[in-house]
């Protein structure tokens, strides 16, 4: 592979679209956790459903802040104290008086917040439901040319284009509802032979209150307890460079509009608060993809593999797994505030309608089977002037046990550390925990520590360290393997015209290198690492210049990779159309040194392509508002390889030398 990688002297025209999260800053926090494109989509989808528009300073409560704009505990609470003895907070300028915030954090959350401040009414009029409500339609159409092997052989019902309609409606910000409907590349749109059109449609009504009833909901909703541990449903960050605490924030209900569709219930849940004690009830009843292995003549009882993530039903093979195994879930969550204490408790019985198999296999011994399971655990929250512990302990019903503990500690406006414990053992089953960890599922043990340096001058720096270790049952052996994580990143920021980061990342891990004989078990000892340079430079606030350069290196000699882009954003121009160009150089020596880069894509939309082999790739995006209520969004891409043979279906293929991606959003 060639070490010079030189990138053409390009311009590039990219303007930022309105109304979105501050996604790339979130991608690479979530890119930390090894997901594939499709996970990360779907995380930032959730991201992006949780704070559409502009979080306001007035109303957002301490846990809403600590977990949409990523700052400090003492941080939120500061601002809440400030704004309950001095209301309201007129200007962002204002937390410049807040001895716990910087300017570094004040410039870095600007966009994403605003001020309004409106005495709250107690009753909602027929004007708030009619004639002030706001209303939001998006209609997305997105197809693709042939530009892979396996793209030129045909093994779905469907075409390659996906569709995507979206309505939501929103009543001073306290009665919303919507409706999602979706197609995904290579899913059929007929209404025949049993299909409904669309493959996926999901809906929600859900009630905010100021009095007893404090939320409600009816349809489809994520729920978030404690720490994550006894039930959590929908997006969760985990480790990352900028992460500055290991502890879970719940929001309790939250609406399901994204397009993931299994991970999520549907039902009904109610949220009722009484002076120091808030109670929430929920029930779901939700059919999800199984995969069904056998039924038992005897009893015509139906056993299946386990649940099935992706939601894709292309043809006759996966529809037959769709909503195949109907899930039902009930249970509850107390909370009890005393000042800076917080306890809570959390139970959730699940019970599915039929069974899923028992396996004889070494690597299943600890995996769920049966048709019913049950979770229960309790969670706390202490909070002193310059200390936070928080933590939840959790039990399954064969008995298997899980904790989480975690203190934040703040000594300075300068300084945040965090520490994070989780010891989960290997039987403890629940298919609805989400915890702060470095790897998915049970059977670990892991300590997280991160810190964040405000330096001076415009500079800071962040990291975190992170092992964990979990034993490998594949041949009954339980050796214990382990793996470490550790990434850093040197921030500096001039005022809002200049940032920059140097960031360098390291993974070294155990795997699973097989059996000799059937007999010996062995690992094998694998690292990665990967560094990254970035530069932003804001002119007159119209002009972004942005280029990166970034480069992976696999440890195992199976190979490394380069990427690198440079781009001109224009923004804040009053014209009614907008334009964004990127051009990307990478070579790699292949998928196993792949390299990730968020691009900038329609509104709720997020394309975060894992770049390999050698190419280039250019993409354009542009927003035109015909109208003052009409938006449209567009969204073409080119991805340039040389062109090279690949057997696919045990047929050599020509893997075509581009690959061309439309997609349009109204």
């Amino acid at each position: 592979m060639r070490r010079v990688f030189l990138l053409p002297a390009l311009l590039f025209l990219v303007v930022s679209l309105t109304a979105q999260v501050d996604e790339e800053r979130y991608f690479e926090m979530i890119e930390n956790s090894g997901d594939d494109e499709d996970a990360v989509t779907n995380a930032m989808e959730q991201l992006s459903g949780q704070s559409s528009g502009l979080l306001n300073l007035n109303t957002a409560d301490s846990d809403l802040l600590e977990q949409l704009l990523l700052v400090s505990h003492e941080q939120a609470m500061d601002l809440v104290f400030y704004r309950d003895l001095w209301p309201p907070v007129l200007s962002i300028n204002e937390l410049f008086l807040l001895d716990s915030w910087d300017s570094a954090t004040i410039y870095r959350i600007a966009p994403f917040v605003t001020t309004p401040f409106e005495q709250p009414a107690d009753s909602i009029t027929r004007d708030d439901l009619f004639e002030y409500a706001d209303h939001k339609l998006l209609l997305r159409f997105s197809g693709k040319a042939p530009g892979k092997a396996e793209d030129t052989v045909s093994r779905y019902d469907g075409n390659q284009q996906k569709m995507l309609f979206k309505y939501s409606y929103n009543a001073d910000d306290r009665i919303f509802a919507g409706l999602v409907a979706e197609k995904d590349p290579g899913e059929p749109f007929s209404f025949e032979a049993g299909r409904r059109g669309f493959d996926y449609y999901a809906g929600y009504l859900l009630y905010k209150g100021r009095k007893f009833i404090d939320e409600a909901v009816v349809g489809d909703y994520n729920l978030q307890f404690g720490q994550g541990l006894t039930f959590w449903s929908g997006f969760a960050l985990s480790s990352g460079v900028e992460m500055t605490s290991g502890r879970r924030i719940p929001l309790n209900i939250r609406r399901h509009s994204g397009t993931e569709e299994n991970d999520f219930l549907r039902g009904a849940a109610c949220s009722i608060k009484y002076k120091r004690i808030k109670t929430t009830i929920f029930g779901s009843a939700h059919r999800r993809d199984a995969n069904m292995t056998m039924t038992d003549s005897v009893n015509g009882q139906n056993y299946y593999t386990g649940f099935k993530s992706g939601g894709y039903h292309r043809n006759g093979d996966e529809l037959d797994e769709k909503n195949n195994l109907k899930e039902y879930l009930a249970g509850g969550n107390m909370n009890l505030s005393f000042g800076n204490l917080r306890l809570g408790a959390t139970a959730c019985l699940q019970k599915i309608d039929g069974f899923i198999e028992e396996k004889t296999g070494a690597s299943d011994w600890y995996k769920f089977h049966g048709n019913q399971n049950l979770n229960i655990g309790v969670d706390f929250v202490a909070a002193m002037k310059k200390l936070l512990f928080y933590g939840e302990a959790a039990m399954s019903a064969n008995g298997a046990k899980a904790i989480v503990f975690g203190a934040d500690l703040f000594p300075d406006t300068r300084i945040n550390y965090s520490l994070h414990i989780r010891s989960v053992e290997a039987d403890f089953q629940n298919l609805h925990s989400n915890i702060f960890r470095l790897s998915s599922g049970a059977n670990q043990q892991g300590i997280y520590q991160s810190v964040l340096l405000h330096l001076g001058n415009g500079f800071s720096f962040s990291g975190y360290l992170d092992f964990n270790r979990t034993f490998a049952n594949k041949t009954g052996c339980h050796k214990p393997l382990s793996e470490v994580r550790s990434s850093w990143r040197l921030n500096y920021a001039y005022k809002r015209d200049v940032k920059a980061y140097l960031q360098g990342t390291y993974k070294c891990y155990d795997d699973d290198n097989g059996t000799v004989n059937n007999y010996t078990w062995s690992t094998i000892r694998e690292s990665v690492w990967s560094g990254r340079l970035h530069f932003v430079f804001d002119v007159s606030g119209i002009f972004r210049i942005q280029h990166r350069l970034a480069y992976t290196c696999a440890g195992d000699g199976s190979g490394d990779g380069f990427l690198s882009y440079l781009d001109l954003r224009i923004h804040q121009i009053r014209l009614p159309v907008t334009l964004s160009l990127r051009y990307t150089q990478f070579e790699t020596d292949g998928f196993s040194s792949r390299i990730y880069s968020y691009e900038s894509d329609v509104l709720y939309s997020f394309s975060v392509p894992a770049y390999y082999d050698s190419g280039k790739s250019v993409y354009l995006c542009f927003s035109w508002k015909p109208v003052r209520r009409v938006t449209i969004y567009g969204r073409a891409s080119m991805l340039f390889n040389p062109e090279r043979e690949r057997i696919i279906d045990k047929k050599f293929a020509l893997q075509p030398g581009y690959s061309l991606q439309l997609r349009v959003s109204l």
